[in-house]
C-alpha cells in the first residue's frame, strides 16, 4: 500500500476506536488510555535514550506513570481517597536513592527523564478521562459527550489548520520549531473548531453553547501549543516520529501531542467553573 492509503486506513481505524470506546463505557475508555499511557511512556523513554548520556530508570518510570494514571482516575470516578497519592511518594524517593547508588553519568538527568512521562503523559491522559465525571449526573448514567466534543474540536482544529494553511498560509507561526505551520492555518483551525463546539451544543444539550465552545477554544489554544511542544521534543532528540505503532502516523505521542497540553487546561477550566458555581 502507498503511504496515503496506509495513513487513511490507520487514521480511520484509530478514530473509530476512539469514538466507539467513548460511547461504550467509562471502563473501556479508561483501559484504552491506560494502554496509551504505557505506550506513550515507552515512546518517551525510547526517544531520550537516543542520547548517550541519558539512562532512564524505566522500572520506576513505568510504575510512576501507571500509578499516577490509575490513582488520578480512581480518585475522580470511583471515590478512591486522594490521599492514596501518598503511595507514590516512596517510589519517587526510591528513584532518587536508587540513582544515587547506580553511579551512572548525569544521574540527576536520569531522574528527571524518568519522572517526565508521569507529568507529560500520565497526568494529561488521566485528566482527560477524569474530566468526563463533571459532565455526568452519576456514573450509572454514563455518556461520552465530553470525550466526543473534545475529540471533534481537536480534529477540527488539526484538519482546519492543515487545509486552510495549505491554501492560504503565508505567515509562519513558529518556523524554528514547526516550519510548516502558519498563522492563517492556525486561525482557520480555530474558527472551524469553534463551529464544531457550537454544533456539539446543539446535540449535547446538557450544557450551554458557551460551555462547549469554551472547551473548543481551550483545545485550540493549548492543542496548538502541545503540537509545538512535541515538535520541540523530537527536534531536541533528533527523531522524526515518537514511535511506529500507528503506520503512516507515527506514535501515540505524535497523535496525542495536542491533547497532552489541552487536557490539563480543559480540566482546570471545568474544575474552576464547578468551584465558582458551587460557591457563587
Amino acid at each position: 500500500m502507498n503511504n496515503f492509503t496506509t495513513r487513511a486506513i490507520t487514521g480511520g481505524v484509530f478514530i473509530a476506536t476512539l469514538i466507539f470506546s467513548s460511547l461504550w463505557s467509562l471502563e473501556i475508555i479508561g483501559l484504552l488510555f491506560l494502554f496509551f499511557t504505557i505506550v506513550g511512556t515507552y515512546e518517551y523513554f525510547n526517544i531520550v535514550n537516543h542520547k548517550n548520556d541519558i539512562q532512564v530508570n524505566v522500572y520506576f518510570g513505568y510504575a510512576l506513570s501507571i500509578g499516577t494514571f490509575c490513582l488520578t482516575v480512581a480518585s475522580h470516578l470511583f471515590d478512591i481517597p486522594i490521599q492514596c497519592y501518598a503511595l507514590l511518594i516512596p517510589l519517587i524517593l526510591l528513584l532518587f536513592v536508587f540513582e544515587l547508588f547506580r553511579l551512572k553519568v548525569n544521574g540527576f538527568n536520569n531522574v528527571l527523564h524518568s519522572l517526565i512521562p508521569t507529568l507529560y503523559i500520565a497526568l494529561p491522559f488521566a485528566f482527560f478521562v477524569s474530566s468526563n465525571s463533571f459532565h455526568l449526573e452519576s456514573l450509572n448514567d454514563y455518556n461520552g459527550h465530553f470525550y466526543l466534543c473534545f475529540f471533534y474540536a481537536l480534529w477540527a482544529n488539526d484538519t482546519g489548520a492543515y487545509l486552510l494553511g495549505k491554501s492560504f498560509g503565508k505567515t509562519k507561526l513558529y518556523a524554528k520549531i514547526s516550519p510548516n505551520k502558519t498563522w492563517e492555518g492556525t486561525l482557520g483551525g480555530a474558527l472551524v473548531s469553534l463551529l464544531v463546539g457550537y454544533l456539539c451544543s446543539l446535540v449535547f444539550n446538557e450544557h450551554s453553547a458557551i460551555h462547549w465552545m469554551s472547551i473548543a477554544l481551550i483545545v485550540v489554544v493549548f492543542g496548538s501549543l502541545g503540537d509545538l511542544v512535541e515538535s520541540m521534543l523530537k527536534r531536541n532528540f533528533n527523531v522524526k516520529d515518537s514511535g511506529k505503532i500507528l503506520p503512516g502516523h507515527g506514535g501515540i505521542l505524535d497523535r496525542f501531542d495536542g491533547l497532552l497540553l489541552a487536557a490539563p487546561a480543559v480540566y482546570t477550566f471545568i474544575v474552576l467553573k464547578e468551584f465558582y458555581f458551587s460557591y457563587a
